[in-house]
Order: structure tokens, then sequence, then C-alpha cells
């Protein structure tokens, strides 16, 4: 099960240090710093949501009676880092900027645990709300779904980001792009408006697939008190009792979940073995640690052509309509 930090450590500002050194937990703390600094950014003693080191030391948040399962957990977490640092593949993504918005992708953002971070959107302006987001798909026939890989190239200007998967994991089916563009509003607040493209890469075939997205709300000040309640069909509001409010849409999706993060989060099924299916359930929500998904059913893409599929969060502020949701071309 992924893990966050303790609550009182999650918004964004507290300095996180989980053990003195010579601890257990040190070595965790000195791995964070040496990814940070692989990604060219200076240490600083705050962990932010989204990071590396936040990831890899959460499990020693727990209790001594707990320690020895969690080092066994934490030996697996540090191989599996160790192996990611020296493959590239865990430098920084990118991040875009519009006015006092920004938001961020950060080394973790494209495997099970899509990490995200949008700060500049409250009164205090460090205060980062969000813990996740990112795209699933299933191809008609898959026994569960896949999360979108690392893509093939990646650019970040202004307040847009273009990324482009050529092939997405390398099954010779689909290419994929997604644009995302963060727009500041006065208040302050912002919203963040992903399209993600899918374009049949055979000239032949029609694709049958399922698109997922999943976003992990961490309204602060406090992440794990947060309500939601239904706006419309795929439009979900929130609320956290600091005043700061949320919203999260899927355009023209054709259902939602909500679930409270833990064992049977929206991170945690689609990326478990099994097929998963939306059901449109888990509202009104709450007080709690808020985890939904939106999911696009059996879309049939035309032999060589394309559709796309549109999502919005956002941070006091409202999410907007979209005059063209969703589309396919021949």
């Amino acid at each position: 099960m992924r893990e966050k930090r303790p609550a009182e450590y999650q918004n964004g500002e507290a300095s996180w240090r989980p053990g003195a050194a010579g601890s257990p937990e040190s070595w965790f703390r000195r791995l964070s710093v040496y990814r940070r600094h692989r990604e060219g950014s200076a240490f600083v003693p705050g962990f932010k949501p989204g990071s590396l080191g936040r990831r890899v030391a959460a499990p020693f948040r727990r209790g001594p009676d707990q320690l020895g399962n969690t080092m066994l957990r934490s030996v697996r977490a540090f191989a599996t880092v160790t192996a990611l640092l020296g493959s590239g593949s865990v430098l920084a993504q990118g991040t875009i900027t519009d006015g006092a918005a920004n938001f961020t992708r950060p080394a973790s953002s494209f495997d099970n645990s899509p990490a995200g971070n949008f700060v500049g959107v409250s009164a205090t302006a460090t205060q980062d709300h969000l813990f996740e987001s990112g795209w699933y798909f299933r191809v008609s026939g898959d026994a569960r779904e896949f999360f979108f890989p690392v893509p093939a190239t990646q650019n970040y200007a202004g307040n847009t980001s273009t990324l482009d998967w050529t092939d997405v994991s390398a099954r010779g089916l689909f290419s994929a792009r997604e644009i995302a563009v963060v727009t500041n509003f006065n208040g302050p607040s912002g919203r963040v408006e992903k399209t993600m493209t899918i374009t049949n890469l055979s000239q032949s075939n029609p694709l049958v697939i399922d698109i997922f997205h999943m976003l992990d709300f961490d309204i602060q000040p406090t992440a794990g008190n947060d309500s939601a309640v239904q706006i419309s069909t795929t439009r979900i509001g929130l609320t956290d009792p600091g005043g700061v409010t949320g919203e999260y849409v899927g355009i023209s999706a054709d259902a939602y979940m909500v679930r409270p993060f833990g064992a049977t989060d929206l991170g945690t099924v689609l990326d478990d073995a099994a097929v998963t299916n939306l059901d449109s359930s888990g509202l009104p929500f709450g007080p709690g640690d808020f985890t939904s998904a939106m999911q696009w059913s059996n879309q049939t893409i035309a032999p060589s052509g394309s559709a796309s599929f549109v999502i919005q969060f956002a941070i006091n502020t409202a999410t907007v309509p979209v005059t063209l949701q969703s589309f396919s071309v021949d």
C-alpha cells in the first residue's frame, strides 16, 4: 500500500526529519538528499508531498511494534530506489507556472504512485494540495489496468506541458499525447487542465480501450479531514475545515469512484492484478483522506484515429466545462 507522511507534516511546510543520525531511518534521509541533488535542487530541510524521500521514509512513522515488518518492506523499497537512481528514471520531470500557481511533476510521476505538487493557490502559498495525479489504461482483453510509463519526450514551457508517448508500453497499439495547462486566478486560486489524446497506431483495426485518471487531493491545511460531494455527474466538490475548497471533474467521463486513502484507495485498485470498473460510488465522502478516479469506458478508436479525454482539478476556484469534451477522428 502507498504511504503518506504523518498528518502533522502534510501541510508542505513542516520539516520532516524521520530519525536522528545513526538511527535506522537516517540512511533514508541521506538517500533523499542524494536524489534531490541528482535532480539539481538544493537541499532544504522540509520535504514536500511528492518527494521520493517521503515515499521511502514514510514507513518509519509507525510504532516500534511494527518496525520489524516495516524494515523488511523498506529494504525492498531501498533496493528498488537504488536501481532507479542508477537508471536515471527518477530525474526531475518539470514544472509549469502561471503567476503564483505552480503544478509540478516530481521524480516519481510515471509509476504506480504518480506524484504531483500543486502550490501557490491558497493563502499559505507553500501549502501543497496534491499528492498524486496520473493516467491509467486498459486495452480490451487486458486482465488489469496499467499506468502510463515515462513519456518519450517532455516539454515544460510557461504554463503548459506537453508529454508524448510514441508507443505506450511498447505494445504497438497506441501513441499518446498529454497537454497540461495551469491557470492562476486571484484569490489566490488555480486550476490544472489535462487533455490526454490517444491515437490508434493500427491502420486497419479499431482500438477498444478504457482510460482512467486518478487524483489524490490533499486539501490543506490538514489532508485527513476533507469532505466531498457530487456537484454533477462526474464533477466533485471538496472542502477542508480550514476554508480551502477544491474541485475535480472528468469531462464526459462515464463513471467516478471515491475512496479513502488506504488499502482500497483508487491508486491501489488501479494497480492491482484485477480488472477495475468504477461504479460512481463513494459520495458524499468524509471527513477523511480523499482519493478519486474517473473512467471513460469501452472507447472505440478507429484505425489511425484519435480520441481525447479531459480532466480538471482546481483549488479555491471552479472547474470549467469544456465545449469539446471528447472526440474521435477517422
